[in-house]
C-alpha cells in the first residue's frame, strides 16, 4: 500500500525523481498526456474526478499540480488507492490540498527504497487512472454552472511542476507531455420540498402523519410546519419523536394545536454553547409527526373512511405562520405537497342484541298492527320494546315519517304504558313538521327511568313480549290517498329540531346498546265520512235547529244521518248534555265543539257512533 506523507517530505520526493532522472536532460519523443476527467454534479451532492495518464513508456514518478475555483467547490481526498499507480506498488506518495487558495498538488515516486525492484506504471494505449480526488460543492447554484480544473505549474512550497519521469527522463508540460484541463458542471438541486405521508389509523386509535423533508440546497437550520385537516379527524399531539430532528438534538420545539390542524416550529441550534446541530441534506427525511384520531369511525361492515390532511399557509398563529426551512441563515419557502389522506378504519362489528322496538296500535287480539286513518284525521302511534334478558334504564327514540303525517306537538307521553307504571322520570320530545327543510318529518325522544333523587333504580321488567313504552299523535294531510299506507321508521342518526342527531338506543347497565331490531310500521289510509261537529241535522250551518234535532233523536226518536256529528262533546254518546253543550256555545260564548270543527273531517277518535250521511273521504 502507498504511504501518504506530510508536505515536507515532498523534498525526498523531489530528491527521489532527481535520482531518477539521472541529470540526463534527452528528452522522451513519444507523444504523452495528462488529463482529468468531465464529471458533472447536482446540488449539494458530492462526486469523485480522475487524473488519467496515457503513456507510451514506462512511468517511473510523476507530480500534478492542479488549480481550481475554491470560491464554488472544495476538494477533499486526493489519493491514489484503487489505480494504476495504487497497482503499481508506489512507495512514495505526497498529496497536499490547498483548498484555501484553490490548488492541490500530487508527488510520486514507484520504487523509493531498497531492494529497487524497479517498479513502474506499464505503458498502454488506453488511458489510466492514477490518481483520484473528491469535489464537493460549497453552495447549491440555481442554474448550470461550469467549473475547470488546471494542470498549472509553480504551486506549492516549494513550487512543484508537472512532470513525468520515464525511463531515467524528465518530462514536463509541452510538447512531449500536453495536458487537458477537466470540466465540472454544477447542476440546480431539487428544490427543497415538504411531505406529508398518507397514514392509516386503527378503530378507536391514533397514527402519526409523518412530514417529510427533501433539502438539496443545504443543511436546514430552523423549520416551521403549518397543517389544516378535514373535520372527522383530530391532532392529538404534535412532536418530533422517532425523527432526523430529534436525533440530531433540536433544541427548542414549540407545538400548537388548532380545531382543525397545528403548527411546529423547531430550532435545531439555540443553546449555548452553540454546537451547530443542523438536518444534514437529503431526501425525504423524517423530521416532525402530526398524531391523529378519528372523532367518529365507521362501523363494520361499513367501508373505512378518508380525510385530507395538508399544508397551509397564513392560517394559524399569531403572527400567521408560513411553512419555511432556514438554510445558511436565510429563510426559504419550500415547496410543499399539497395532501396527504387519513384513513380512519371501521370499529369491529358488535353482536346484534335481541332487544326490539317496534311501532303501530294493537288489534283486538293483542297483535300489534299498523294503524288506519282518514285523510285529515288523527292518528296515535304507539311505540313498544321487549328485551327478554336486560332490564333497560333508559331509551332514546328516533323515527323518520313521511310528509303526510305530521307529528302533533305535546302529545309525546308515556301514560297508560308499563314505563308510567314503573315511574318514569323524565320523558322529552323534538319533532320536525318541516317535509322541505332538507331532512323531511322527524320525532326524537329520550325517556329516562331514574333522573332525580334519591336514585331508586328504576328499570323495566324482562320480557319476551312487547310492553307499550310511549305514544304520539300525528295528523294525516287530506292530500292522503286511500287505500295507501304511509311509513314510519325508525332511523339513526337524526335531530328534529335539536342540533344533535341522535340514534336509537337503550341504556344497559349504564352503556349504550345501539344494535338491535328496529321494527317499523305505517298509517294505512281507509275510507271515512267527513262531518262538522255540532251541524246534527247536516245542513252545513251550526244553529238552533242543531241542540233541537240532538234532543230529538235522544227523546222523540227521530233519525239523524251522522250521530258523530250530535256528539258535541266527543264522548262516544249524543246525549242532552251535548244539547246544552251546544246552546252554551251559540248563545253564551261557551266552549267550541270538539274536531272536526270548525271545519269538516273525520273523526279523530274511535266510538261506536255511525255517520252514515256524511261526505265519504273516498269514493
Amino acid at each position: 500500500m502507498p504511504r501518504e506523507l506530510r508536505p515536507s517530505q515532498y523534498g525526498l520526493v523531489l530528491g527521489v525523481l532527481a535520482f531518477l532522472v539521472l541529470g540526463l536532460t534527452t528528452s522522451v519523443h513519444a507523444q504523452q498526456s495528462l488529463r482529468i476527467e468531465d464529471k458533472e454534479v447536482t446540488g449539494l451532492n458530492s462526486t469523485s474526478m480522475d487524473v488519467l495518464l496515457l503513456a507510451t513508456e514506462e512511468t517511473e514518478g510523476f507530480v500534478i499540480a492542479v488549480s481550481y475555483p475554491t470560491e464554488l467547490v472544495s476538494v477533499s481526498n486526493l489519493r491514489v488507492t484503487g489505480t494504476a499507480t495504487d497497482d503499481a506498488g508506489a512507495e512514495l506518495v505526497v498529496a497536499d490540498v490547498f483548498d484555501a487558495t484553490g490548488g492541490f498538488t500530487l508527488g510520486v515516486v514507484l520504487d523509493s527504497k531498497p531492494p529497487f525492484d524497479g517498479q513502474f506504471i506499464a505503458p498502454l494505449a488506453t488511458e489510466q487512472v492514477i490518481a483520484r480526488f473528491d469535489v464537493t460543492p460549497d453552495l447549491a447554484v440555481n442554474e448550470v454552472t461550469e467549473l475547470f480544473f488546471d494542470f498549472e505549474d509553480g504551486i506549492n512550497d516549494p513550487p512543484l511542476d508537472n512532470i513525468l519521469v520515464q525511463s531515467g527522463f524528465s518530462l514536463g508540460i509541452g510538447p512531449d507531455l500536453t495536458s487537458d484541463s477537466g470540466s465540472l458542471l454544477l447542476l440546480p438541486g431539487a428544490p427543497d420540498e415538504l411531505f406529508l405521508a398518507d397514514a392509516t389509523v386503527p378503530a378507536e386509535g391514533t397514527a402519526a402523519v409523518e412530514v417529510l423533508l427533501s433539502n438539496e440546497t443545504g443543511d436546514v437550520q430552523a423549520f416551521v410546519l403549518s397543517v389544516e385537516h378535514e373535520a372527522g379527524v383530530s391532532v392529538e399531539s404534535i412532536d418530533i419523536a422517532g425523527t432526523v430532528t430529534d436525533d440530531v438534538g433540536a433544541e427548542f420545539v414549540v407545538a400548537t394545536l388548532e380545531a382543525n390542524g397545528g403548527t411546529l416550529a423547531v430550532v435545531l441550534d439555540l443553546d449555548e454553547p452553540l454546537d451547530g446541530q443542523t438536518i444534514a441534506v437529503g431526501v425525504e427525511q423524517h423530521i416532525a409527526n402530526y398524531v391523529v384520531s378519528c372523532d367518529d369511525p365507521p362501523l363494520a361492515p361499513a367501508p373505512a373512511e378518508t380525510f385530507e390532511i395538508s399544508f397551509v399557509n397564513g392560517v394559524y398563529g399569531d403572527p400567521l405562520l408560513d411553512n419555511v426551512l432556514v438554510i445558511d441563515n436565510v429563510s426559504i419557502d419550500p415547496i410543499i405537497e399539497d395532501t396527504a389522506t387519513i384513513t380512519c378504519l371501521a370499529l369491529p362489528e358488535p353482536p346484534e342484541e335481541n332487544t326490539e322496538f317496534f311501532c303501530g296500535t294493537r288489534d283486538e287480539e293483542g297483535n300489534i298492527v299498523d294503524v288506519e286513518a282518514g285523510p285529515g284525521g288523527e292518528a296515535t302511534i304507539e311505540l313498544f320494546f321487549l328485551d327478554p334478558d336486560d332490564n333497560i334504564q333508559g331509551f332514546q327514540i328516533a323515527m323518520c315519517l313521511n310528509e303526510n303525517l305530521l307529528p302533533i306537538e305535546g302529545t309525546f307521553t308515556t301514560e297508560g304504558g308499563i314505563l308510567d307504571a314503573i315511574g318514569a322520570e323524565f320523558a322529552m320530545a323534538s319533532i320536525d313538521t318541516d317535509p322541505n327543510d332538507g331532512d323531511g318529518v322527524e320525532l326524537t325522544a329520550a325517556i329516562l327511568l331514574d333522573s332525580d333523587p334519591p336514585f331508586d333504580g328504576q328499570m323495566t321488567p324482562i320480557s319476551d313480549e312487547p310492553l307499550l313504552m310511549a305514544s304520539f299523535d300525528v295528523l294525516v294531510s287530506e292530500d292522503a290517498e286511500c287505500d295507501a299506507c304511509y311509513e314510519l321508521e325508525f332511523c339513526n342518526g337524526i335531530d328534529a329540531a335539536e342540533t344533535r342527531p341522535i340514534d336509537n338506543l337503550v341504556v344497559v347497565d349504564f352503556e349504550s346498546i345501539r344494535n338491535f331490531t328496529l321494527n317499523n310500521c305505517a298509517v294505512c289510509i281507509t275510507p271515512g265520512s267527513r262531518f262538522l261537529r255540532g251541524d246534527c241535522n247536516m245542513d252545513g250551518r251550526l244553529d238552533l235547529a242543531d241542540p233541537t234535532t240532538v234532543l230529538g233523536a235522544q227523546f222523540q226518536g227521530v233519525e239523524v244521518a251522522c250521530e258523530d256529528a250530535c256528539d258535541v262533546q266527543d264522548d262516544g254518546k249524543a246525549d242532552l248534555a251535548d244539547s246544552i253543550y251546544l246552546l252554551t256555545f251559540l248563545y253564551k260564548s261557551g266552549p267550541a265543539p270538539f274536531a272536526p270543527f270548525p271545519k269538516e273531517g273525520l273523526d279523530p277518535t274511535e266510538d261506536t257512533l255511525s255517520c252514515d250521511g256524511g261526505n265519504m273521504t273516498c269514493p
